[in-house]
């Protein structure tokens, strides 16, 4: 059985590296939203 402080070294380190992804898509959202806005409408 894993020791409650690596358990706990886990979960931090992977809550960090969900909020680093989180914070990575949500710009590559409000890129690619402003892009389009940006660009002209396609027919």
């Amino acid at each position: 059985m894993v020791r409650a402080g690596e358990e706990k070294e886990r979960f931090v380190h992977n809550k960090k590296s969900n909020e680093r992804n989180a914070l990575i898509a949500y710009q590559l959202i409000i890129i690619n939203d402003y892009e389009q806005r940006d660009s002209p409408p396609r027919k």
